[in-house]
């Protein structure tokens, strides 16, 4: 019995250590998606402004990012971003019709 419960602990132990690589962060906020999306990108221009809301890309929980020129008349969307709660980041794909991709630089 003593074999079963030390082996048991072991299981624990080891998927207490794993599961949080594995599973996505569930309360993945919008400024630790910003984060992301900032050192991804490599910053983002001052004069650039963001619109951001919550939403799923697939089954994927996300941020979603617009990120474009900001005026006083009006906010120009130049580009739009998805980070997943996993901490993947993806581009709209306009000429894909409007899906999101993986970003590249």
């Amino acid at each position: 019995m003593k074999k079963v419960i030390f082996h048991v602990g072991i299981v624990i132990v080891v998927l207490m250590l794993i599961v949080p690589f594995i599973l996505p962060d569930a309360n993945m906020t919008e400024d630790e998606a910003m984060d992301i999306l900032v050192t991804t990108l490599g910053g983002i221009p001052e004069d650039n402004g963001i619109i951001s809301q919550d939403g799923t890309l697939g089954d994927e929980p996300c941020w979603i990012f617009a990120v474009g020129k900001n005026t006083a008349e009006k906010f120009t969307t130049e580009n739009k971003y998805a980070v997943t709660y996993m901490g993947k980041v993806y581009i709209m794909d306009h000429g894909q019709g409007g899906i999101y991709v993986p970003y590249t630089e």
